[in-house]
C-alpha cells in the first residue's frame, strides 16, 4: 500500500501513484464508456427529434415538449466528454488529482443537470397531455408516440447514470480496488 500515498509534487499538483495496469484501465474505460455514451445521446436526441417533428400538427402544443426533451440527451453528450476528459487525469502510472476533481466536478454537473431536466421534461410532457386530452379537438391527435415520449427522460437518467457513476469510480478508483491491484501487482 506504499504506492497509493497521495504524494505533493514541486508544482503543488498531487499525484497518486497507481498499480500498473490501473491506469491503462483508466484511459480506456473512460474512452470506451465516452463513446457509448456519445452514441447514447446521439440515439436519444434523434429519436426525441423524430417524436416531436412526427407529431401530426405543429400547432400542438406536444411538439414543442417533445422539442424541449432534447436538453436531457444533450446533457448526456456532455457527459460523454466529461468521460473522456477522464483520460487526462493520468499520467504514466500516475493519478493527477487536481484534475480528478475537475472531472468528477463536471460529472456530477451534466449528472443533476440531466435529472433536473428530464423531470422537468416528464412534468411538462404530464401537464401537456392532460389539457391536450381534455380538448376534443386535439385529443383525436393523440397517439401511442405521445405516450412513448415519456420512456424517452427514463431512458435518459438510466444512461447518464450509468456514465456518471462510472465516471465517478474511476477518478480515483475505489481504496479497494487500489489495494487488491497492489496486493497482485497488477
Amino acid at each position: 500500500m506504499a504506492g497509493s500515498v497521495t504524494q505533493p509534487t514541486n508544482q503543488g499538483s498531487e499525484l497518486l501513484a497507481l498499480p500498473p495496469t490501473v491506469g491503462r484501465r483508466i484511459r480506456s474505460s473512460s474512452v470506451a464508456m465516452g463513446i457509448g455514451q456519445l452514441l447514447a445521446g446521439i440515439v436519444i436526441a434523434a429519436v426525441t427529434v423524430g417524436l416531436a417533428f412526427g407529431q401530426k400538427s405543429l400547432a400542438d402544443p406536444l411538439w414543442v415538449i417533445n422539442l424541449i426533451g432534447v436538453i436531457p440527451p444533450v446533457l448526456v453528450i456532455g457527459l460523454a466528454f466529461g468521460l473522456f476528459r477522464a483520460r487526462r487525469c493520468v499520467s504514466g502510472d500516475q493519478l493527477i488529482m487536481p484534475r480528478a476533481r475537475r472531472v468528477r466536478a463536471v460529472l456530477r454537473t451534466f449528472w443533476v443537470a440531466t435529472m433536473l431536466t428530464a423531470l422537468l421534461v416528464v412534468v411538462a410532457l404530464a401537464v401537456g397531455l392532460s389539457v391536450v386530452s381534455k380538448d376534443k379537438s386535439v385529443s383525436a391527435n393523440l397517439s401511442l408516440l405521445d405516450g412513448a415520449a415519456f420512456g424517452i427522460p427514463v431512458v435518459t437518467v438510466v444512461v447518464c447514470s450509468l456514465g456518471f457513476l462510472i465516471g465517478r469510480s474511476l477518478l480515483p478508483p475505489p481504496p479497494a480496488v487500489l489495494a487488491k491491484a497492489w496486493a497482485t501487482g497488477s
